[in-house]
């Protein structure tokens, strides 16, 4: 069942690869390409296998990354491929698709234009944390929230489970093997990551 699972996964791989270059190839065709910016990302990341796990659903790592490459034609050659390592969410595409296409962006919409990262500008009160959340399905999957910032991964599983807490150095521990949450060296970082989820969070308080 895995090896199959496997192969397909690949199989679709290859098959975005491909389409991919078609719609490239098309936009070339009609002279389209030197003004069409292209933005590859996914819904949600997925495990195969890792912690046991397979599908998308829960914060770790393997779930809650995703790819996101912009490619903008119109930028000069030395600002094109760089990598940027800043905080960014899905609810970042609208905006960006609205100011890159020099449409306003509507006060209310949630999310913030990635356009200054293209361009090289890291602004200043970028973001440096969010609040995840997951209440879909608690009878099959049980509810969690958390807190991602640049340095730590906090995750607080909820009732009706017994609630627990995880704790991890993501920059030092990416595949998240270590649990701190039961570490003595770690209460300061735990209490103020259990603050932050309790003042930001809507769930389960």
């Amino acid at each position: 069942m895995f090896q199959n699972t496997m192969r397909d996964y690949y199989r679709l791989v290859t098959g975005i690869d491909r389409e991919v270059g078609r719609i490239i190839a098309k936009l070339a065709s009609r002279g389209l390409a030197d003004n069409t910016v292209i933005i590859f990302t996914s819904d949600n990341g997925w495990f195969a296998g890792e912690r046991g796990l397979a599908d998308k659903w829960l914060m770790y790592e393997e779930s809650i990354r995703v790819p996101l490459i912009i490619f903008d034609p119109r930028l000069p050659g030395p600002q094109r491929g760089r990598i940027v390592d800043a905080l960014t969410l899905n609810l970042d595409f609208a905006p960006t698709m609205l100011e890159l296409a020099g449409v306003p962006v509507p006060a209310g919409m949630q999310g913030r234009s990635l356009a200054p990262l293209l361009n090289g500008t890291r602004l200043a009160d970028w973001r440096t944390d969010f609040f995840y959340e997951h209440h879909y399905g608690p009878n099959i999957i049980p509810p969690s929230e958390g807190i991602r910032t640049e340095r730590w991964a906090y995750l607080r599983w909820l009732a009706p489970n017994p609630e627990s807490e995880e704790l991890y150095d993501v920059q030092a521990d990416p595949l998240e093997q270590r649990n701190l949450a039961a570490d003595p060296a770690y209460t300061a970082t735990l209490d103020a990551l259990r603050a932050q989820w309790r003042r930001t969070g809507p769930g389960l308080k």
